[in-house]
């Protein structure tokens, strides 16, 4: 366990290789919470970064990881495998929530069935009141 004393560790390193797109525009703090802002396409060759910085993020053990996907614009299997992976690995220690909005991302949660199994929320800040 990380004490107050001590670095915080990177939250999330960039695409593997530099002409990659990159896809997570950042991580923000909200009081116990952090929010990890994914972008753009998330495909095989982009799931990687957000599969990194979800599990940056979780290991700083906060209360609560968001994964605020409300600027994603192509979602696909490999993104949805991020998500539960990321859930998987917040066991009961995190709460790991989803903001999921239209056709995008929300339709594809629904039809492929992992709304039931994720927390999704319409919107960031519904997401991070819970």
């Amino acid at each position: 366990m990380m004490s107050r004393m001590d670095p915080q560790p990177p939250i999330a390193d960039g695409p593997a290789n530099p002409s990659d797109p990159l896809v997570v525009a950042g991580v923000e703090q909200h009081g116990e919470a952090l929010v990890v802002a994914i972008v753009g396409e998330i495909d095989a060759l982009t799931a990687p970064q957000v599969v990194g910085a979800l599990g940056d993020a979780l290991a700083q053990r906060p209360r609560v990881v968001v994964a605020d996907l409300s600027k994603v614009e192509f979602f696909a299997s490999a993104g949805i495998a991020a998500l539960v992976d990321a859930h998987q690995k917040a066991g009961e220690s995190v709460e790991f929530r989803v903001v999921a909005a239209g056709s995008v991302t929300l339709r594809v949660l629904e039809l492929t069935g992992v709304t039931g199994e994720l927390a999704v929320f319409a919107t960031r800040e519904d997401a991070l009141s819970g």
